[in-house]
């Protein structure tokens, strides 16, 4: 029972040791994806607005200014 305990004790360690290595290693590639996340949104957010604004510049009044 004692290196049953020890051994899944071991098993958590390192796998949290691994997650917190990859933290320090994989910096750029969790960057990578969280610009890549923020452009997305961004961009979903934005359309609705590019349109009205594009939209408007169709406008005749517009077009005579």
């Amino acid at each position: 029972m004692r290196q049953l305990t020890l051994g899944l004790n071991v098993f958590v360690a390192v796998f949290f040791v691994g997650f917190l290595i990859y933290t320090f290693v994989g910096q750029q590639h969790l960057e990578g994806l969280a610009r890549q996340f923020v452009t997305e949104k961004t961009i979903a957010y934005s359309l609705p607005l590019v349109d009205a604004v594009e939209e408007g510049m169709r406008s005749p009044l517009i077009k005579k200014l």
